[in-house]
């Protein structure tokens, strides 16, 4: 395991390790100042990205995490492998030996997901594939990789099953009575890649209905992040983190 020194831009410093889990490249912040019993925030990354988004589309969310005494992860999870079961066991991997390395007990897992790496995040939250996950946070998520609508439509479907995806493995299967946790819908209804109508405000949809706790942001920038979303994720996480 390498890593390097850092400091956040508010001053607080922390190492950025890297490490081979199991062949899946692992990176991970950790505060000078950790928290007694810190949260593990997880960050799955958008299709055709890696770990390296912790470096990059993550790094603000990332550093803000470090902010507040706690530990932000961003796994490969083999690459773009939606919510296959070889994303599930990477994820399951990484969890394990941060689990072995920590010299203290965590305080449970946050979920965060973008475009496609909201796939995962969905269903590691529903399916509670790790222990005591206390939030859902997804950003352009998808929801249901099996569908045609929007441009990802074009080869979503495709992609997923090559990566071994199956309905078994589909979020939008999951009875949403299962989401127990506090979720966060970040999306625009126009995004012409992640189709709105098929993924975010579907999952919202089942989730009213449910009577979960949930909670959106609709934004207009399309399919990128949207500006501010480092500190939407502080305020709604304020009570997790």
């Amino acid at each position: 395991m390498s890593y390097t020194n850092n400091k956040t831009n508010a001053g607080n410093a922390y190492r950025s390790y890297i490490e081979t889990v199991n062949n899946d490249k692992v990176r991970a912040f950790v505060p000078a100042k950790l928290n007694d019993k810190p949260v593990v925030v997880w960050l799955i990354h958008g299709y055709g990205s890696s770990h390296d988004a912790i470096l990059g589309g993550y790094l603000a969310l990332a550093q803000g995490i470090v902010d507040s005494g706690n530990i932000a992860v961003c796994p490969n999870l083999g690459g773009s492998l939606w919510s296959s079961p070889k994303a599930q066991t990477h994820l399951k991997n990484a969890a394990t030996k941060l689990a072995s390395i920590l010299n203290r007990p965590i305080a449970g897992n946050v979920m965060v997901g973008t475009s496609h790496g909201g796939c995962l995040a969905i269903y590691a939250t529903g399916k509670k594939l790790l222990p005591n996950i206390l939030g859902l946070y997804v950003v352009n998520g998808v929801y249901d990789p099996q569908s045609t609508k929007g441009s990802y439509g074009s080869m979503m479907p495709a992609s997923y099953k090559l990566a071994g995806g199956t309905s078994a493995t589909n979020p939008k299967n999951i009875p949403a009575a299962d989401f127990t946790v506090p979720v966060r819908l970040v999306y625009d209804e126009t995004d012409p890649t992640v189709n709105a109508d098929a993924n975010s405000k579907l999952f919202l949809k089942r989730l009213k209905d449910a009577g979960a706790e949930v909670s959106t942001r609709v934004h207009n920038s399309e399919h990128s992040t949207p500006g501010g979303t480092p500190k939407d994720f502080a305020t709604w996480g304020v009570k997790l983190l």
